[in-house]
């Protein structure tokens, strides 16, 4: 690829880094304003591999909406759904008029009925880091989302290390790399993806090569069913 021809995201620009719509989950877009002016968004619904693709939202299956008015200090919610099974993808908000808005996102299940918030940070680091705890006895297991605001894939390196930065990976082993679609995104439950790292809790480190990615943590308890997630912290 030529770096000529990167489209990196803006100051208007953000990314949700990971969307559940459909079976029992609900996604909520939150755009929070703070400002005294309206502020004007639009919104483009991605799949997995960073294909255009249309949710229900708000109740209309479209994958675009051109202009979310946020009231002055104010805030507006953006409810996304599918009409059968489950399906997962990004989402990528621009704002057309006013201040970039704050958002969150809050992934609702209903069976088992809970839910779980973050904040959407700009996607405009090259790497990012997220703590993890694998545990067999209290079945706790951590996932994480990261996502590829870049106009072109990404490979992304994976270091994982514990509590103390000492590496958990195997002795010879290299860090594994992974492609992260552009627009799009990659999921892990890493105890299940990477056995090393079963029983153990560390520090995941999430390395591309573009100022483009973003994501979180999932810290699933599987005795309940639920997780909640984990915020990610520049690198």
């Amino acid at each position: 690829t030529n770096s000529r021809t990167y489209v990196l995201p803006g100051a208007n620009d953000l990314t949700v880094p990971h969307l559940a719509a459909g079976g029992v989950w609900k996604t909520v877009i939150r755009l929070i304003n703070t400002s005294s002016a309206v502020s004007i968004n639009e919104l483009h619904f991605f799949n997995d591999n960073g294909q255009t693709a249309s949710y229900l939202v708000n109740g209309f299956s479209t994958n675009f909406v051109p202009a979310v008015t946020v009231p002055a200090k104010g805030f507006v919610d953006v409810v996304v759904d599918a009409p059968a099974a489950t399906i997962s993808g990004t989402a990528t908000i621009h704002t057309d008029q006013g201040s970039m808005p704050g958002v969150t996102v809050s992934y609702v299940c209903s069976n088992p009925r809970f839910q779980s918030s973050v904040e959407v940070k700009p996607s405009n680091s090259s790497g990012f880091s997220v703590a993890f705890e694998n545990n067999s006895t209290t079945r706790t297991s951590t996932g994480f989302a990261v996502s590829n605001a870049l106009n072109y894939d990404q490979i992304i390196t994976l270091d994982f290390v514990d509590a103390t930065g000492t590496s958990l990976l195997p002795v010879g082993a290299t860090a594994p790399r992974l492609v992260v679609p552009a627009g799009g995104h990659y999921i892990s439950v890493i105890d299940n993806d990477f056995p090393f790292t079963r029983n153990q809790k560390g520090l995941i480190r999430i390395t591309g090569s573009q100022p483009a990615l973003m994501g979180f943590g999932l810290i699933f308890d599987l005795n309940s069913g639920f997780f909640f997630t984990s915020p990610a912290f520049s690198n």
